[in-house]
């Protein structure tokens, strides 16, 4: 089940989905219902992804070759959780000057 990744966006409505699988597991895993075999989902992410902001301070901002790069005291730890796998997700962030009166 997908939701948006450290992006705006919205997350989508699986409207169907319970009578889909419903259907294909009365199909190939009649007992099921009965609970055998035991079946589950884990919406994950799905259910959490919009639950919070990550808050974190500039620590510098470097110019180079065209670019722009934010030095921040949080990032890719905090956001790439699929590093360790080699699959680091592009960031789409939006930055916002709503601290609590921090100067920089």
């Amino acid at each position: 089940m997908s939701a948006p990744f450290a992006a705006p966006g919205e997350r989508p409505a699986y409207t169907g989905l319970r009578a889909v699988l419903e259907e294909r597991l009365d199909a190939t895993v009649p007992r099921w219902r009965a609970g055998r075999p035991g079946v589950a989902f884990e919406p994950g992410r799905y259910l959490a992804a919009d639950c919070g902001s990550l808050l974190t301070t500039v620590l510098d901002v470097k110019h180079s070759r065209g670019t722009t790069y934010v030095v921040l005291d949080a990032g890719v730890n905090v956001l790439g959780g699929m590093s360790g796998a080699g699959r680091l997700l592009t960031q789409a962030v939006q930055p916002s000057a709503e601290a609590d009166g921090a100067a920089g």
